[in-house]
This record gives C-alpha cells, sequence and structure tokens, in this order.
C-alpha cells in the first residue's frame, strides 16, 4: 500500500513538472525583435565638370594707313567724313577734287553715289552771269574722271545781270532795288512767247526777313525757298528746300554754324539723306557723328591733333569700334 502511494506521488510530482516547463517555454510572450533599419546609402555625388572659360574675343588691330592728306593746312572747313573718303580715291580723281575745293572755296560733303563721287560744294565754280539764288551747284565726278557740274534749282539764264538792268528782258518783268550799284534783283516774272506767267522769283534782303528768295510756279505754288536765320550772335542757319509740284519736298540742304564752324551739315531726298554733326575743341575739329535719313548713328570720326595740325582721322561704327585710321 505504501509502495502504491509513492507511486503515486511521483507521477504527480512529474505531471506538475511537465506542466511548469509547458507553461513558461511554451506559452510565453516573445518579445519583439528590434526593427533594424536599412541605411539607404547617399547617392555618390559626381563631380562637376569644369566649365572651360569663354574665350577672349580678340579685337583685329586695324593696321593705320599713314602718308594720307589730311586737309590740315587747307583754309577751309571739311567733313572728316569727305576726308577719309577721299582717302581711297586714285591720285587723278584727287587732283579733280582738289581743284574744286580751291574754286569752290571748300564742300559741303563729298561722298560715294551711284558709283561717283557726288560732291556739295559751298559756292558756285561756274562764271555765268546770273544773279544769286541758291548758289548751291553740285558736281559730279565719273570713275573715268570727267567732271559734270550743274546747279541745284533754277539759276538764272547766262547774261541776265548785263540785260536786266533795262527792267525787261523780251516778255520777262524785272524789279530791281537802284539805290546802289550794282543793282540787286527784287523781283522777276518769267513769261513765255505768249506773255503768260511761268514763274515768279523775289528777293529780299533785309536783315529781318527770314525768307531771301522764293521762287513760285505758275500756280502760286512755292518751288523753292532759301531761308538764313540768325539763331543768335553766334548760331546762323542756312536752309535751301525745294519742292514738287505737289508740294512735297524733293530735295533740302541746310547748314547751321557757330561762328565759321559748321556744327551740322543735312542733306536730304526721299530716296536718301545724311546729317553729320561736328565737334570743336579750341577750333578744330575733333568729332563727326554721322546718321542717315531716319536720324540713325551710322558712323563717328575722330581727329587727333599736334601742334594744331591734323595728324590722324579715325573711323568707326556706331559701338565705336574701329573701322579705319589713316595718318599724314
Amino acid at each position: 500500500m505504501s509502495k502504491k502511494i509513492a507511486g503515486l506521488i511521483i507521477i504527480i510530482a512529474l505531471s506538475l513538472a511537465g506542466w511548469y516547463y509547458f507553461k513558461y517555454n511554451t506559452f510565453k510572450e516573445e518579445k519583439p525583435k528590434p526593427v533594424v533599419e536599412k541605411q539607404i546609402p547617399e547617392p555618390v555625388k559626381q563631380k562637376e565638370e569644369a566649365k572651360p572659360e569663354p574665350k577672349q574675343v580678340l579685337k583685329p588691330v586695324i593696321p593705320i594707313k599713314k602718308n594720307y592728306d589730311l586737309y590740315s593746312q587747307t583754309p577751309y572747313d571739311l567733313p572728316l567724313i569727305s576726308i577719309m573718303e577721299i582717302s581711297e580715291l586714285p591720285e587723278n580723281i584727287k587732283s579733280t577734287v582738289d581743284e574744286l575745293l580751291e574754286k569752290a572755296q571748300g564742300f559741303y560733303l563729298l561722298k560715294m553715289k551711284d558709283g561717283k563721287i557726288f560732291i556739295i560744294l559751298q559756292n558756285p565754280v561756274n562764271s555765268e552771269n546770273t544773279y544769286s539764288r541758291h548758289d548751291l551747284e553740285f558736281a559730279e565726278i565719273n570713275p573715268d574722271g570727267t567732271l559734270h557740274c550743274y546747279f541745284a534749282g533754277y539759276s538764272g539764264e547766262d547774261g541776265e545781270t548785263a540785260l536786266a538792268v533795262t527792267d525787261s528782258i523780251d516778255k520777262d518783268d524785272w524789279k530791281f532795288d537802284k539805290s546802289a550799284e550794282p543793282y540787286k534783283p527784287l523781283k522777276h516774272i518769267k513769261r513765255d512767247e505768249n506773255g503768260k506767267a511761268m514763274f515768279t522769283e523775289v528777293w529780299n534782303y533785309s536783315s529781318d526777313a527770314d525768307i531771301k528768295y522764293e521762287m513760285k510756279n505758275s500756280k502760286g505754288k512755292t518751288v523753292s525757298v532759301l531761308r538764313e536765320t540768325l539763331e543768335s550772335d553766334t548760331n546762323y542757319l542756312k536752309e535751301h528746300v525745294f519742292y514738287d509740284e505737289n508740294g512735297n519736298t524733293k530735295m533740302s540742304v541746310s547748314i547751321n554754324y557757330d561762328g565759321a564752324n559748321i556744327t551740322r551739315f543735312t542733306y536730304y531726298t526721299p530716296q536718301e539723306g545724311i546729317s553729320v554733326m561736328s565737334e570743336y575743341t579750341d577750333g578744330v575739329k575733333t568729332k563727326e557723328s554721322v546718321y542717315n535719313s531716319n536720324y540713325e548713328l551710322v558712323n563717328i570720326l575722330k581727329a587727333v591733333y599736334e601742334n594744331g595740325e591734323r595728324k590722324a582721322i579715325t573711323l568707326l561704327d556706331k559701338n565705336e569700334a574701329v573701322l579705319k585710321e589713316i595718318a599724314n
């Protein structure tokens, strides 16, 4: 009996031991495993490619052309742009230009036009015996050297100064200021063979009158007019304007003076135009600005002097890049 009891006790003990083992090993909560964040590798920075340094654009060196006539000794106020044009001319053409320069005592402008040398003279070179009107004469020199001169507007008939004092040439009517000799014309009516008025010219010599000369056609419309305006004690404006039959300007030439210096010159037609603005230092021209008919800057010219003598002229574009330079 005691053996059975002992055996039962052993069985119960083993059962309890098994139950405790199962409880604490099978059903106990497992602790959550720590979550290990994946380390995302940083992107590999690519090396920035070195940008090439901008290449320095070297401006072309414009050679100075020497041994040129810069007209430093001439007493006439010549445009620098025209002197630059003359530097390109062959010697025989230049000789013709120099002869015209002396006869006309200067010119307002010399430029290439339609393959010819076109010159606006300051004074007429023809010796016709006519009364003064516009006194604006043009000259053209062809490539072969031949010269053609012609006036702007009506310039009168050869010999009229000798015959008009009779107050009538054929059927023409003339009126004169006879207060002093030589007589000055005041009015001229040009008539055709039937006595009908073709045009009328009027002169005015008063210092208070801006219009010094005017021509009108048979219908009373202005054909041409010469204005001279004293803007101040030293500033003086001279304008030659020519009109077509509809009253539109077909050509004009205007000159601004400051004393003896020409500060602005303008030549205009419906097809072309040029304005030259000049600057002076101590009485000598040091700079010119050249504009087209739309008043857009085209070129700049600068002159260098030594002891009052012009030594070099530089031609620049509107951005002041050097195009050409000539020296004596």
